[in-house]
């Protein structure tokens, strides 16, 4: 595993700080020897206290909830028929003569499933109630279950109905309910003890997945789209995990069940995918449906064509519910179109290079393995403006060979004149070079040289010639719409006790956002600027320490100020989302080559997006809980052990 530049004392304190808050929400400390007497909430909890106990007030058994009716059922066996003998019954006339209900039969073999509904004045039979059926035209239908018997004159009535099948089959159902709670309580107690250990297991995976996720470490080895490699950093790391948390490694290695799940690659992804959510959850609840920026850049297909999917934008900001009538700041990258690109040479090339090296190959000039002989190629400097060059030109010396193919067949092959002298020139220029001659220009002939050395052309005809060429970009980029942005931003900006303040400039930027600022809107923001200015600079000394415009709108709300100014807190809030450089796209792109790295190249596109964000977003990643991610984690599929 490698873990070589993670000393012990790191680990363990990651372990310590990842674990406190989280084994403090379930068991503080975590006593193994009490484990059977941790409780563990049902996910099926019935208020009990809410249960009637007069037969005719009672919710129906079939209106509760299927989970909650056996509990409800074990409640009313438990409080035993509703038999209230002290009650003084009322006579009712049966053709003319006087009847009412004998609490005598309470004591008869009617004892275990006779009630009273003292509000109805009828009886009940409480082992049909509680399993009664859809079907009420068997065994004396609804009238004992639900409707109640009001017939004093008829006492063989219940005789006839406590031998009824209907009535013999809810009795033994009650019965073989009151056997099953014995064996269930046991059931539940080892339950409980399963979902304890399980709970333990998972947090250790949690754990072991953050710090292999925050550290861009692979989990199995280098080919983590083949389950059957070996564990691998996973474990390794799991066992760091045991052995800083001593009161619970015997649970996490030792006492596992020998077909654990928590290890294996399904789980592990499981893992980081849950993750993820959490990370987008945690960053979109921080947008709170304000405005957000849009940031795109575009990537080679094979091909080697730049391309970027605008449905994948817009699928994406759907399934985040974000609409892109709040899109205030958009920026795609890589404008341009490529002129130029001729795929044909690419493929030569290729096959160029591909000979060569088969030839080396025949030569024992090369030897084969994993990750040699791989094919390069020249990046553009647009490409590569982010870092060194070096890498563009050890490539060009590798393959020099190769280039030098290419310009000759291009020499061979032009269709034109200006395309034969350009492919010449470029050979010519690979294979000669002198730098403390006399400079020879390539479209001039040699008896006629300019009077000027290799050094003085390179650096006053080349370098100085590419240094105006990029001012003059630089000012057409950024036009008179762009230049009044800025400048709107900078005057916003509080440092030096806002000494750039500008309404006029101000006024100028929000002019740029019609469908945030109308023509009433102009009229207000100026009156609210006025104020403002002299709110923060001459008035309020909290304002006197601020570095920059996050510090200006944190300040704001603290100070309850952005209600005071709206239109001048929207202004701030739009400037915070237009500084955003391109650089943070690189750095996207720069995890994403540290994370899907030569060696794990065969990820698959959930496992690696599930790994990424985490890792971008690691303040963010830091701040969720193990419970928030369990809880996930949990929810994402049907699990064998709920906790």
């Amino acid at each position: 595993m490698a873990l070589a530049s993670q000393s012990q004392n790191s680990v363990k304190r990651y372990f310590t700080k990842a674990l406190k808050p989280n084994l403090a929400s379930h068991t503080q400390p975590i006593q193994l020897e009490n484990i059977n007497h941790l409780e563990v909430p049902s996910s099926n909890e019935f208020d009990l206290d809410s249960l009637k106990f007069d037969p005719r007030e009672r919710t129906q058994i079939l209106d509760f909830h299927p989970n909650h009716r056996d509990v409800i059922r074990r409640e009313y066996l438990r409080q035993c028929p509703c038999q209230p003998r002290l009650h003084n019954f009322p006579k009712t006339n049966f053709s003319g003569s006087m009847r009412r209900f004998n609490p005598k039969w309470f004591d008869d073999e009617y004892h275990d499933w006779l009630e009273y509904s003292v509000s109805k004045d009828a009886s009940y039979c409480l082992f049909c109630y509680l399993f009664k059926d859809n079907n009420i035209h068997q065994g004396g239908g609804d009238v004992f279950p639900s409707i109640g018997f009001k017939s004093w004159h008829k006492k063989k009535s219940f005789d006839k109905h406590g031998s009824s099948s209907i009535h013999n089959e809810s009795k033994k159902k009650c019965q073989d309910l009151r056997q099953q709670r014995s064996i269930q309580s046991s059931f539940e107690r080892q339950s409980n003890q399963l979902k304890h250990e399980y709970w333990i297991r998972l947090t250790a995976s949690v754990n072991v997945v953050r710090l292999l996720i925050t550290q861009g470490l692979a989990f199995r080895g280098h080919d983590e789209s083949k389950s059957s490699l070996s564990r691998g950093n996973f474990l390794q790391t799991l066992s760091w995990y045991a052995k800083v948390c001593d009161n619970i490694r015997d649970y996490v290695l030792e006492h596992a069940p020998q077909n654990d799940q928590m290890i294996s690659p399904i789980i592990q992804k499981d893992i980081v995918t849950a993750c993820k959510i959490e990370t987008t959850k945690a960053i979109i609840e921080e947008l709170n449906g304000d405005y957000f920026a849009l940031l795109v850049d575009e990537s080679f297909d094979t091909s080697r064509k730049e391309k970027m999917e605008i449905s994948a934008i817009v699928n994406l900001l759907d399934q985040h519910s974000l609409s892109l009538s709040y899109v205030r700041g958009q920026y795609y990258d890589g404008a341009s179109n490529m002129q130029g690109s001729l795929f044909k040479r690419m493929d030569e090339f290729r096959e160029s290079q591909k000979e060569r090296i088969q030839e080396a190959l025949d030569m024992a000039e090369l030897t084969t393995g994993r990750g040699l002989n791989q094919e390069f190629g020249l990046s553009r400097a647009c490409d590569t403006r982010w870092g060194s060059h070096f890498k563009s030109f050890n490539n060009f010396i590798l393959i020099f060979g190769s280039i030098l193919d290419v310009l000759e067949l291009l020499v061979l092959d032009a269709h034109s004149t200006d395309e034969r002298s350009k492919a010449m020139g470029y050979l010519r220029a690979c294979q000669t070079f002198e730098f403390d001659g006399l400079y020879v220009s390539s479209l001039r002939s040699r008896r006629k040289p300019d009077d000027c050395t290799v050094l003085h052309h390179y650096r006053v005809d080349v370098f100085c010639k590419i240094i105006d060429w990029q001012i003059q970009e630089l000012n057409e980029r950024f036009d008179e719409v762009t230049t009044h942005l800025l400048h709107g931003i900078a005057c916003l900006n509080p440092i030096n006790s806002f000494s750039s303040f500008d309404i006029r400039k101000i006024m100028r930027m929000a002019e740029l956002y019609p469908d945030d600022f109308d023509e009433f809107s102009m009229g207000a923001l100026e009156n609210q600027l006025a104020s403002y200015i002299i709110d923060v600079r001459d008035v309020d000394e909290r304002f006197s320490d601020l570095h920059g415009l996050c510090d200006l709108s944190k300040r704001l709300v603290q100070t309850k100020k952005h209600s005071n100014y709206p239109l001048v807190f929207r202004l701030v809030k739009l400037a915070l989302l237009l500084p955003v450089a391109t650089a943070s796209v690189k750095r996207a792109f720069s995890a994403m080559k540290f994370i899907k790295n030569d060696l794990r190249s065969r990820m698959n596109d959930e496992f690696f997006s599930g790994c990424l964000v985490p890792y971008v977003e690691k303040n963010v990643f830091d701040s969720i809980s193990n419970d928030a991610i369990i809880k996930t984690f949990q929810d994402m599929k049907p699990r064998r052990v709920q906790l």
